[in-house]
């Protein structure tokens, strides 16, 4: 049995492949960055998509947040729930 895999993999963070979990108002497309997308596409990679801790903590109504502003006990419990670690 013959593979064909290319073997290689773009982690890329979900708010990059997905707009629609930015936050309301900041999306640029109207819903994947398709030419990010077909560029992976064209040399073979496969797309690991990352979880947003932003969206998952806060959903996408949520009001755009500095770093400090997350840095909170409970945001930090959720990154590392997610296996994220956030230092």
């Amino acid at each position: 049995m013959k593979d064909f895999r290319s073997k290689k993999v773009a982690i890329v963070a979900n708010c990059i492949l997905n707009q629609n979990s930015k936050v309301i108002g900041f999306a640029k497309y109207k819903g994947m960055v398709k030419d990010i997308v077909d560029l992976l596409y064209e040399y073979n990679y496969g797309i690991l998509q990352l979880p947003c801790p932003e969206t998952l903590f806060a959903g996408a109504r949520r009001w755009w947040q500095v770093r400090d502003q997350y840095d909170t006990e409970g945001y930090r419990e959720h990154c590392r729930m997610l296996g994220f670690g956030l230092h």
